[in-house]
């Protein structure tokens, strides 16, 4: 069931934000509840019995001036949509829950914003039709 991500979600998420994230791209307590209360519409979570499975981050934010890890943010950068970070459980991997995610942000947010700046439709189309595996994407996702 995706539902919001909320503050009680906060442990359970470090924990996730844990397993698929190399320390130094972890946010703390304080940022990752930043980035839940300057967009809590669309920051969600994927919870099957009780347990959190996977969560979405997304905020408004300046485009091509991702913020830090660790930071914590404020209101106000708002040039375009963030996806910020997405984790899944490691045996949920492969099961569509992140792109499940994408789609329903992607969605919400649509009215409310303008992503030119930062993706295109059919960037999104990827995006969503892609599983990540538990493979590194970014730069640093290795720890290198």
């Amino acid at each position: 069931m995706i539902r919001p991500l909320v503050r009680d979600d906060l442990e359970a998420a470090l924990a996730l934000q844990a397993l698929g994230y190399p320390e130094a791209l972890r946010d703390g307590p304080e940022a990752f509840a930043s980035r839940i209360d300057i967009a809590p519409d669309h920051c969600r979570a994927v919870e099957q019995g009780g347990r959190l499975l996977a969560w979405l981050l997304s905020h408004p934010w300046r485009s091509f001036d991702p913020p830090t890890p660790d930071q914590v943010l404020a209101p106000g950068g708002d040039a375009c949509w963030y996806i910020h970070d997405l984790s899944v459980v490691p045996e949920g991997r492969g099961l569509g829950l992140g792109r499940a995610l994408v789609e329903h942000v992607v969605a919400r947010c649509r009215p409310a914003c303008s992503m030119r700046d930062s993706i295109t439709e059919a960037q999104l189309r990827e995006l969503a039709a892609t599983p990540r595996k538990g493979k590194p994407e970014r730069k640093g996702d290795n720890g290198s």
